[in-house]
């Protein structure tokens, strides 16, 4: 399977959740509290604030034109075989971009609410975070790269029949290779599972976007 050695950036990022984790459980109050209220003290809370904003809002933007944009136009414009190239290239570093920023808005979330602070509703939007993070992660680490690998094995069944050169479907009733349906339903599977973990991180996000947009009656 490709992408089964743990690359660093793997470690790089699991030794960032394990500080991120261990700070959110252990930090007795929140380093952004009202008592820190000089000038220096409103100047960090207010770029924690932004670069929270700024993360949950990237990340949803990225994940609403990827899934729901790009991906069709490319579909309907681009021979099969060539879109699921320009995917395979497409969806590591976007994971890599929706994971950082999940990560980055769990650590500024717990800047200002570590878990010993938390209450219920916090605790809510706490989950909402934590899911989008390891639902893109799940997707960055396992399940692009095994529908990645399973796709081009699909592919190679399809060129020896001299097919995947048209845009969009084609009638499948033409390949009787066993082997081919036998690969075709494991990467059917594996992408239907990618598409749903990919939809709950970004409906996360998104519920963690309305909490804060609420907020704003406050202003």
């Amino acid at each position: 399977m490709r992408g089964a050695m743990v690359s660093p950036g793997v470690v790089a990022q699991l030794l960032v959740i394990l500080i991120v984790v261990l700070t959110a459980c252990t930090q007795p109050k929140s380093v952004l509290s009202a008592e820190n209220d000089g000038a220096l003290g409103q100047w960090c809370r207010a770029m924690v604030f932004f670069v929270h904003l700024a993360s949950c809002a990237l990340s949803a933007g990225a994940q609403l034109w990827v899934t729901f944009f790009a991906g069709v136009i490319n579909w309907h414009s681009l021979p099969r075989h060539q879109f699921g190239c320009i995917q395979s290239k497409l969806f590591p570093p976007y994971f890599r971009f929706v994971s950082g920023l999940s990560l980055l808005a769990v650590a500024t979330f717990h800047f200002y609410k570590p878990l010993s602070v938390c209450t219920g509703s916090d605790m809510l939007q706490a989950v909402s975070l934590y899911v989008a993070l390891l639902a893109s992660l799940l997707n960055q680490w396992v399940l692009e790269p095994y529908t990645t690998e399973l796709m081009f094995e699909t592919h190679k069944l399809e060129k020896e029949k001299g097919l995947g050169g048209a845009v969009g479907r084609f009638d499948h009733r033409v390949m009787t290779d066993k082997r081919y349906w036998k690969q075709k339903c494991r990467f059917c599977k594996c992408h239907m599972v990618s598409v749903f973990v990919n939809i709950a991180s970004f409906g996360a996000t998104c519920f963690h976007l309305w909490h804060l947009g609420l907020r704003l009656e406050r202003l």
